[in-house]
């Protein structure tokens, strides 16, 4: 539902531009720029995301399966905190709710890195510099509150990154009905 107002949002140009450092542009709903949205949007979100938590995680959980999730509720959390543009949303009552999504026992793992080195890896198609500053201001703020595992792969190789999170892993001891988390 989120998405499907949001394409609608840009569509009729309520938007707005953000750049990346190549000149790229990304065009995003411009929640930010009414009160009653601001108010609102998160609350969209919050509706949008209960079913594909309920399917995507608690079904394949229930049936004994393990779920690992790349940019689950904190990802979406921080999101909105960027859309809406205020940090204060990450200790908001919706915020929690969404994090109280995340099944009991949930593993989260942060794959972070500096902007050189996403410039280096994705080049042109980097995230705006804005966006990745504020997603880490955001994760940061989670995390501590969350137990979130960081790892810097700034200067890592894929099968470096793979390792470290496998002997974190290998300090669980996972049982149906887990989840693990990874943001990057």
């Amino acid at each position: 539902m989120a998405y499907l107002l949001s394409r609608i949002l840009m569509g009729v140009g309520f938007s707005r531009r953000i750049s990346n450092s190549y000149g790229r542009q990304t065009t995003i709903p411009a929640v930010d720029k009414n009160r009653g949205l601001r108010f609102i949007w998160p609350w969209i979100e919050l509706t949008s995301v209960i079913p594909l938590v309920l399917i995507r995680v608690y079904i394949p959980l229930h049936l004994g399966y393990t779920v690992v999730a790349e940019r689950y509720v904190v990802d979406t959390v921080v999101t909105i905190a960027y859309f809406v543009d205020d940090l204060s949303f990450l200790h908001s009552r919706i915020a929690r709710l969404l994090l109280h999504l995340a099944p009991k026992n949930t593993v989260f793992i942060h794959l972070d890195s500096t902007y050189s080195a996403l410039m280096k890896r994705r080049n042109r198609y980097v995230e705006p510099y804005g966006y990745i500053r504020f997603q880490k201001i955001g994760y940061d703020a989670i995390g501590n509150s969350m137990g979130v595992k960081c790892i810097d792969t700034s200067s890592l190789s894929i099968s470096q990154v793979s390792s470290q999170i496998v002997a974190w892993l290998g300090t669980y001891q996972f049982s149906v009905n887990q989840a693990v988390q990874v943001v990057n």
